[in-house]
């Protein structure tokens, strides 16, 4: 999600992933699955198989780690603040965890074109040798809507790459 704020001083985004699934969603779905998972475990216990159990406690488990993993990397979120002199980032998932300052002289945006045209777009924030990803988890919208402040700012972009397979390609030919 791109969300803009400010003034002609000071000009922001905050970039976030989007939030398909809250985590009180997410520990929901969970508990039907396990109820449904260790009453089919027991039944087949009862049944002598009881080989199953370790199993359906390993897959819970396993599915568990997965949502919270994926959950928690949704609430990522990136602060972008351009004023006359300095570009800052700040990153974090509920509170900052790591900042960026750079000189908005020597500050250029790399758009790297995706490879495929259903991919988005790589944006790293350079200054001389240093090089910081920028909008990783944020969907194609949100980049190109970063893009557009970017260019609206009159800061420099260098493009790289191409896109060398769209999205009809091979699906157009009938045999």
């Amino acid at each position: 999600m791109f969300r803009r704020y400010g003034d002609k001083g000071v000009v922001g985004c905050r970039l976030e992933p989007n939030h398909s699934l809250t985590w009180t969603q997410a520990k929901w779905i969970w508990t039907g699955l396990a109820t449904i998972t260790l009453l089919i475990a027991v039944f087949w216990a009862v049944q002598g198989a009881w080989l199953i159990v370790p199993f359906a406690g390993f897959e819970l488990a396993l599915v568990w780690w997965l949502m919270r993993h994926v959950c928690a990397r949704t609430y990522r979120q990136e602060v972008l603040e351009i004023d006359e002199e300095h570009i800052r980032l700040e990153w974090g998932h509920h509170r900052p965890e790591g900042h960026w300052q750079g000189s908005r002289q020597h500050t250029t945006l790399d758009y790297w074109h995706p490879e495929h045209s259903w991919s988005p777009p790589l944006l790293y924030l350079r200054e001389h040798n240093e090089r910081l990803p920028l909008a990783c988890d944020c969907p194609k919208a949100d980049r190109e809507k970063l893009l557009g402040l970017w260019k609206e700012l009159a800061l420099p972009v260098s493009y790289h790459g191409e896109t060398r397979v769209t999205a009809h390609q091979g699906f157009d030919k009938v045999d």
